[in-house]
């Protein structure tokens, strides 16, 4: 009897020893396969400058914003795509689109002729027109009303395009124009303190700023379709003009259908705007 016990005994230990064995290949093998799949992907590389709250800045875990939050979704779960982030200033995101480094440009880009000669856009992500910035006592209530005053802004963006088309076609009544790498936060404190009379900027993130920073010497005056050269409301993610970027730019389309079906894309304006900024469907 006791024979048997310790045979069954050694049979027990070897059924043990083997199953062990099979589960740390299997779980090798799944490991491998995730590693093979992840290695297998084509990597699509997204820049932003992480200085445009609430599109794009640097949260307490790190990138975040509307912008990031809906590219990640976008992402999430593709099988044959793999996003990763790079952060730089304003300026090199357009020029990383130009010479391929980057594929996506994801910062609050409105449209303009301009740009749609130079990259391929997405659909719209965001309704969100311009506005000027000013203080609370100013008198400033249109673009006319900038002739001779001192407005702040980054090169390239669609604020800095109204103002010097407005320039242009005014050439006796200029605006004075400073061009700026301060965040956005740092321009409108600038304002409130009286270094400069206006920022143009999404009206979003004015909303965003003012309400989050406590600017309560500055307001929002709003501009005319004609004003901003009818420049469209909408913001979107740009691409880079080339073979990649035209199939990245049909999968972030259809993607963007499909989060605005399910109610995700619904959800991220919510966290980062308290309100749906969906643009239009077309």
């Amino acid at each position: 009897m006791r024979k048997h016990i310790k045979i069954w005994i050694v049979v027990l230990g070897i059924v043990i020893v083997a199953a062990v064995g099979l589960w740390k290949i299997s779980n090798a093998s799944t490991k491998d396969t995730k590693t093979a799949e992840s290695s297998n992907k084509t990597e699509v590389i997204a820049a932003t400058s992480a200085v445009s709250n609430p599109f794009s800045y640097q949260g307490t875990d790190g990138l975040t914003g509307y912008d990031v939050e809906l590219l990640n979704a976008i992402f999430k779960g593709s099988k044959k795509y793999k996003l990763t982030w790079e952060t730089v200033e304003f300026a090199s995101i357009l020029s990383g689109l130009d010479s391929g480094r980057y594929t996506v440009g994801a910062n609050n880009f409105s449209s303009n002729e301009e740009r749609r000669e130079k990259y391929l856009f997405s659909d719209p992500i965001v309704k969100n027109p311009n506005v000027m910035v000013v203080r609370s006592d100013s008198d400033i209530s249109s673009l006319s009303d900038l002739a001779g005053k001192k407005a702040v802004t980054e090169v390239g963006n669609s604020g800095a395009t109204i103002l010097e088309d407005y320039n242009s076609q005014n050439p006796d009544d200029t605006i004075n124009i400073t061009y700026t790498k301060e965040d956005l936060s740092s321009q409108f404190l600038a304002i409130e303190n009286g270094t400069y009379d206006v920022r143009i900027v999404s009206k979003i993130s004015a909303e965003q700023l003012i309400k989050q920073n406590g600017y309560d010497d500055l307001k929002i005056v709003s501009l005319t379709a004609e004003e901003t050269g009818n420049l469209d409301v909408n913001s979107y993610f740009l691409l880079a003009n080339n073979e990649e970027g035209e199939k990245i730019q049909k999968f972030i389309n259809k993607r963007l259908k499909t989060l605005r079906e399910n109610g995700t894309w619904e959800k991220i304006s919510e966290e980062f705007f308290d309100e749906n900024n969906l643009p239009d469907e077309e």
